[in-house]
């Protein structure tokens, strides 16, 4: 994505969205007020088309046609916005039109006369057709010919819509009548083109902000990614919080957070390098330019004066509750809020990061570290959150655990081609935006920036993840409107999770033989993913987005075992669509099972390690004894949320005795799930994220089951 595809704004996105609705409207009143429109009682626009019926927007489009009626006393006035080609209508408003739907009916019946409104100015037609008003301001009732003034509403050289209001019976506009409706096309248009110029604007500063921030970081190899990882982790706090009100809108509060946190170390840019990357502890003297950095950047930004908001988190984000900070010596809530989130995002992200005089931290040591520092440090209530997001797995979602798998992988699947020559060039690819932007969230070098700007070369994927992260399956306090911002809120990892996730769907319909098994594997697949998301969010040890991608992918192997199946070996199909476990008889029929196979198309689409495993282990767990925990972990989770998405409709009881059945005994001893307590505690959550996943999914779902 170059800097100018940031500068373009959707104008069907700001016509139509709540969001760009509330903004309009605000805009518009402001206007309407500057312009001397101000209303004497209320007048209500009813939109035929484009959106909710109350708000800012529509209540400022309802005051402005209804005084634009009452003004050149006519008896119906109607506004049409349009989007692209002509005929791409956004929505149509109006006063007088009488039954709902009447003006919609009457613009398509007279849209070629009306479009030369848009090429030839203002028009005038003495004798047409206008629909039954009830009762208007000029006290007509009935339909009948009369006569229709129409303009056209530009902004910024583009016309964007007509404006028109009609009299019953005909008269004629006097001359200020007629520059009454010019005057309200003109504010309308203003304010359209006002807001659409800020929206590109924005749009190329955020671009910038980002790409000045990924700059800085790289003069240090061993703080690279910091600036975004500082935003991800602020961005994780205050949704915690609750602090979700205004969404990302211009001054509002994640806008000024996300911003800030991006740009806190921008004075940085102006310490020698022999200081900022001294491999060795600094001098008191040294110490003392480093400290320096929040006020140098505090005047940088202020001297753009586009972003003085944004100045107290970069000023004061050094400040500490006891007083101990810098530069001013601050204490408690003089610290402005915003300042006190990054501060502590910081220095997590200082803990956890290797340094040229210290190996990084675990998450746990630094959570623990700061938890002993609240209070003096760092605020309860931003600690206590911190760990709350800890304990939940998101903190993990900003870093990405490095790819790769051991020898057995190969090991495995030569003997695999063995038994089926050429299987291998049968793994279906990776979409190819999906394999890269796969590839870039594993490389430490790639940047936010970088990652949006792949994954918006397909407009398609664009659309679906930002569905995703703003359905109730998230329920993120504020709306997300942009993928770098999706980025910095959900995280990389949650970002990778929901992009697989669609890709697999696809792979699941391409890979069985028939709807319907497709439809079961990828069924079974999402109800894995759900409670695999639930019982790391209960036990912790595994980031829950990781373990709802591992729960999806688990199965894989499934699919490419139903396409390959030789027919003398045709009789494992029904027990491989079975909940039960196949393992054993794949591998007497087939000479392996689609555990292995699975592992081997993980390996292939280059996943995370941890990923791979996961789907190799998930019937044998002991193979991932001597892992790492996090390995470890996920495996033990994969195991048993498959053992528990097989069996419908259980009680908890049940459920905790098939668990204690089936499961290996080391994962029942180490994870707190083995007693019908914890299994009922987990239930509603489960149930509530099936309701959930079966929406975030609705439309991958279709397709699997139509075949399509």
């Amino acid at each position: 994505m170059s800097v100018s595809d940031y500068g373009r704004v959707d104008l069907k996105e700001l016509f139509s969205s709540a969001e760009g609705q509330a903004k309009l409207g605000l805009r518009l009143s402001q206007n309407l007020g500057a312009s001397g429109w101000r209303p004497e009682r209320e007048q209500n626009g009813r939109p035929s088309e484009g959106g909710s019926e109350t708000g800012p927007w529509h209540d400022a489009i309802g005051h402005l046609l209804g005084l634009l009626r009452e003004r050149v006393e006519a008896t119906h006035a109607i506004l049409v916005l349009l989007d692209g080609e002509p005929r791409e209508w956004t929505g149509v408003w109006s006063v007088g039109f009488g039954a709902e739907g009447a003006d919609v009916g009457w613009v398509e019946e007279r849209w070629e006369a009306l479009e030369g409104v848009l090429g030839g100015g203002e028009r005038t037609w003495e004798s047409v057709d206008l629909p039954a008003t009830g009762t208007s301001t000029a006290g007509q009732e009935g339909s009948g010919r009369g006569s229709l003034w129409a303009t056209p509403v530009t902004a910024r050289d583009r016309t964007l819509g007509i404006l028109a209001v009609g009299a019953l019976p005909a008269r004629v506009l006097s001359a200020s009548e007629r520059m009454t409706l010019d005057n309200a096309g003109f504010v309308l248009g203003q304010t359209i083109g006002d807001l659409w110029g800020e929206e590109g604007s924005r749009g190329i500063l955020y671009a910038m902000i980002q790409s000045l921030a990924a700059a800085l970081d790289t003069r240090d190899a061993y703080t690279r990614g910091h600036s975004d990882r500082v935003a991800m982790y602020a961005m994780a706090i205050t949704n915690e919080l609750g602090r979700g009100e205004e969404a990302d809108l211009p001054g509002g509060f994640r806008d000024e957070l996300r911003l800030a946190a991006l740009l806190h170390d921008i004075g940085k840019i102006g310490i020698r390098d022999e200081i900022l990357l001294k491999p060795a502890a600094l001098t008191d003297q040294e110490y003392g330019v480093i400290k320096k950095h929040p006020v140098l950047g505090a005047e940088i930004v202020k001297s753009s004066g586009a972003l003085d908001y944004i100045v107290p988190g970069i000023l004061y984000h050094h400040e500490r509750c006891d007083g101990s900070g810098y530069p001013l010596g601050l204490t408690g809530e003089e610290i402005p809020l915003v300042a006190r989130i990054i501060g502590l995002a910081d220095a997590f992200d200082a803990m956890t990061s290797d340094r040229t005089f210290r190996p990084a931290m675990s998450q746990d040591e630094a959570v623990g570290i700061l938890q002993k520092l609240s209070g003096t440090h760092f605020a309860p209530d931003l600690v206590e959150a911190l760990v709350n997001v800890y304990r939940q797995g998101i903190l993990s979602s900003v870093r990405v655990a490095p790819a790769g798998a051991k020898e057995w992988i190969e090991t495995e699947a030569s003997q695999i081609e063995k038994t089926f020559p050429g299987l291998g060039d049968r793994i279906p690819s990776l979409p190819a935006v999906v394999a890269k932007l796969n590839q870039m969230v594993s490389d430490p070098d790639s940047s936010v920036s970088d990652i949006a700007q792949v994954l918006s070369s397909d407009e398609g994927l664009v659309s679906r993840v930002l569905r995703i992260a703003n359905s109730a399956f998230y329920a993120l306090p504020g709306r997300v409107g942009t993928i770098p911002l999706a980025i910095t809120i959900l995280g990389i990892r949650t970002l990778r999770s929901l992009v697989i996730g669609t890709a697999l769907a696809e792979i699941t319909r391409s890979l069985s033989g028939s709807a319907e098994e497709a439809s079961r594997v990828w069924d079974h697949s999402v109800n894995v993913g759900v409670w695999c998301r639930w019982i790391a969010r209960k036990v912790g040890g595994a980031d829950p987005e990781e373990a709802f991608t591992a729960g999806l992918l688990h199965d894989v192997g499934k699919g490419l075992v139903l396409q390959v199946l030789p027919a003398d070996r045709q009789r494992i199909r029904p027990r491989l669509l079975e909940a039960e476990e196949s393992c054993a008889l794949e591998k007497e029929i087939l000479g392996f099972d689609h555990c292995e196979l699975g592992g081997w198309a993980a390996h292939r689409w280059r996943l995370p390690g941890v990923l791979i495993k996961s789907v190799r282990w998930h019937h044998e767990p002991e193979g991932a004894v001597g892992e790492k925990r996090e390995v470890e972990r996920l495996v033990w989770i994969v195991h048993v949320a498959d053992i528990l998405a097989g069996v419908k409709e259980a009680s908890a009881g049940d459920l905790a005795q098939l668990l204690n059945q089936k499961a290996d005994p080391v994962v029942v001893r180490n994870l707190p799930l083995r007693d019908e307590k914890a299994i009922e505690d987990l239930l509603p959550f489960v149930e509530g994220g099936l309701e959930l996943a079966r929406t975030l999914f609705s439309e991958e779902t279709a397709q699997v089951a139509a075949g399509v």
